[in-house]
């Protein structure tokens, strides 16, 4: 569409532009929370959560039940 002027130029993540979120369109995307390993799985990708130290935020604190 770019190469034909009806849209934009596309934009790639790339080493300066981390991911910061990521979205499933519908419940058959395969974007899902594994419990057992505590990793969200997309396709073959596993990515293991970023939290922060126990203690940091009072927030999730109270929002995740204790393990």
């Amino acid at each position: 569409m770019y190469a034909f002027g009806v849209r934009g130029r596309p934009r790639f993540k790339g080493k300066g532009r981390p991911l910061h979120s990521l979205e499933g369109k519908n419940p058959g995307s395969g974007v899902c929370w594994n419990t057992g390993t505590g990793c969200l799985q997309w396709g073959g990708l596993r990515l293991a959560p970023m939290m922060p130290p126990r203690g940091r935020d009072a927030w999730l604190e109270q929002a995740t039940p204790p393990s």
